[in-house]
């Protein structure tokens, strides 16, 4: 369990990764997609830092 944890952010930016891919394949030109994707790039690198630093601890 403390290792999902401590990689749920990168998992979190996987996820993002995976729905800009789709997006590119389906050719869709929905903002939503694009928003959503980038919201989770952003939460993603920041659960990284913030669960990687309460870890150290």
């Amino acid at each position: 369990m403390k290792q999902l944890i401590q990689n749920l952010g990168l998992i979190i930016f996987m996820i993002a990764i995976l729905l800009l891919v789709f997006s590119f394949f389906q050719n869709a030109a929905d903002n939503v997609l694009l928003i959503l994707s980038g919201a989770l790039i952003v939460v993603g690198l920041i659960v990284h830092v913030i669960v990687g630093k309460k870890l150290e601890e």
